[in-house]
């Protein structure tokens, strides 16, 4: 996969994995650095903390969906009558004539690389095939395709369950956990989109070396002051989703960010550490929400019991300047983000550009049934 920017090509090797975020006693305390500027993700960021709104809120919901775990074969995962995990390395998909004589029911057992594949008259799946190359069922039960995932749910609106006819008259139905897992795998791992990053990935088991951040910078987490002032210049008065990696240390768990809350708790002078022109500081509470992964489903989720979403509270120092402007932060509770990153809707081409009319498709008309539901 390539991009089209030095950032973009950094962001892409820290983003391949997903993980349940863990914390533990680190602290930062230092004004931002290069890699924490929140002019990276825009160069037209309002840094007045004045100005900067307490609250914020996209007008759509990210949707929820699985992360496609590498260890149980991506979106080659056969997921409506999964096999056991090692088995989904090794099932054969059908034929063409196979699969013109297997019901709509079995169809919709197929994987969401079976199901394009067959859409586009692909009897030899290269799709799962390609699954088959890029993941193990040794990989770790954390790693997948989370930062396509993430990006996508911000970047399209939630699929509904659908089918269209290939070429050779065969009907493929496809469930909304189907078209978001390509949706999610074409954003994450097939399309040339750049993306921007603030902040830095650590690779650092933090959890068993809690201390090593102090002689990591790149383990100490995005910076607080940076962390607000991109949250609320994107979230709060652009109305545009971010991307946060919430889990503190080796792993990663990119998570799509709808909505935040924050309020001064204190104001006070400067402590030991602050940016050197800091004048005051205010201590900030911030509960920010964000989607969550969940199991595949036939049906769309958003608006429905079954959507997963949590708010995860922040405490943290942030640093002014006489001006008012923010200009650094610390972080005063050990839950603290890794990193945040912006990847716009990808251009559709080449064999997976199919991907975006199978899209569109199931935005508009009837909604399909789940086929293995009695009518």
């Amino acid at each position: 996969m390539k991009f089209f920017n030095l950032i973009s090509i950094f962001v892409l090797s820290i983003l391949q994995a997903c993980g349940s975020a863990k914390t533990n006693n680190s602290q930062l305390k230092e004004g931002w650095n290069a890699y924490n500027d929140p002019l990276l993700l825009s160069g037209h960021f309002d840094r007045n903390f004045s100005t900067l709104p307490l609250t914020g809120e996209l007008p759509t919901v990210p949707w929820t969906d699985s992360y496609w775990p590498n260890y149980l074969g991506g979106v080659a995962q056969r997921w409506r009558n999964p096999p056991e995990p090692a088995d989904q390395f090794g099932y054969k998909s059908p034929t063409k004539h196979q699969l013109s004589r297997m019901t709509l029911a079995q169809r919709s057992e197929l994987s969401p690389a079976e199901k394009f594949d067959a859409l586009m008259g692909r009897y030899d799946y290269p799709s799962v095939a390609r699954e088959r190359a890029r993941v193990s069922p040794d990989n770790a039960t954390w790693e997948g395709m989370c930062h396509g995932w993430a990006a996508a749910s911000l970047n399209f609106k939630e699929p509904r369950p659908t089918a269209l006819t290939n070429a050779d008259g065969i009907n493929i139905p496809f469930g909304s956990s189907d078209i978001k897992a390509m949706l999610s795998y074409y954003q994450g791992d097939i399309s040339y989109t750049p993306s921007r990053m603030l902040g830095t990935r650590c690779d650092i088991d933090l959890v068993r070396y809690p201390n090593a951040a102090k002689d990591h910078p790149e383990c100490k987490g995005i910076n607080a002051g940076a962390f607000h002032v991109a949250l609320t210049n994107l979230v709060g008065k652009e109305h545009v989703g971010v991307i946060a990696d919430v889990s503190h240390g080796n792993e990663i768990w990119n998570q799509p960010i709808y909505a935040y809350s924050s309020k001064i708790t204190q104001k006070q002078e400067p402590t030991e550490g602050a940016a050197a022109d800091a004048t005051s500081e205010l201590v900030v509470h911030t509960d920010l929400s964000y989607t969550l992964e969940v199991d595949p489903n036939w049906n769309t989720l958003n608006g429905t019991e079954d959507w997963a979403g949590v708010t995860v509270a922040y405490d943290y120092r942030v640093e002014l300047n006489a001006a008012g402007d923010v200009v650094g932060g610390s972080w005063i509770n050990p839950n603290i983000p890794d990193f945040f990153w912006l990847q716009g809707s990808p251009r559709f081409e080449g064999y997976y550009g199919a991907i975006k009319a199978v899209y569109e498709r199931s935005l508009v008309g009837r909604e399909l049934p789940d086929p293995s539901l009695p009518l």
